[in-house]
C-alpha cells in the first residue's frame, strides 16, 4: 500500500493493487451468524424453498400433510413459510399455489386463517 501512495499510478493499476492487497489481507468483518432453528423448521424450509418443483409437488404435499398440524407452534410456522412466497423461486410459485390448494382441502382447521386472508386479497 506504501507503493500506491508514493507513486502516481493510473487508476486501473491502483484498482489492481487494492484488489490484490484485500485478497491477501481481507478486512476484519463480523462472522455470519446462522439463525438456530429446530430440525422440523429446517425440514419445512428445505422442502418448500429448495425441493419444491413441478416434478415433485405431490411428494412435497404428502410430506407437508404428515406434519403435526395439531401442534400450534408447528402449524403457525408452516403457515408462515407458506405465506412467504418471495422465498420461492419465481417459476415454482405455481407449485407453491398447487401445494397450498392441496393442503387446504385436507387441513381445514389450521389453514382457515390463510384462506380468509387469501379471499380478502382476491376481492
Amino acid at each position: 500500500m506504501r507503493k500506491k501512495s508514493v507513486t502516481a499510478l493510473d487508476s486501473r493499476y491502483v484498482t489492481i493493487i487494492e484488489n490484490a492487497f484485500y485478497y491477501v489481507d481481507p478486512p476484519d468483518t463480523a462472522p455470519f451468524v446462522k439463525k438456530e432453528r429446530p430440525p422440523v423448521h429446517e425440514f419445512i424450509r428445505k422442502i418448500l424453498y429448495q425441493d419444491l418443483m413441478k416434478a415433485n409437488t405431490d411428494k412435497v404435499l404428502r410430506l407437508m400433510r404428515r406434519l403435526d398440524w395439531e401442534d400450534p407452534d408447528l402449524s403457525e410456522y408452516a403457515v408462515k413459510c407458506l405465506t412467504m412466497a418471495h422465498n420461492v423461486k419465481y417459476y415454482n410459485i405455481r407449485c407453491l399455489a398447487s401445494l397450498l390448494a392441496g393442503l387446504v382441502t385436507h387441513q381445514v382447521g389450521s389453514l382457515n386463517d390463510f384462506t380468509s386472508v387469501q379471499e380478502m386479497w382476491c376481492k
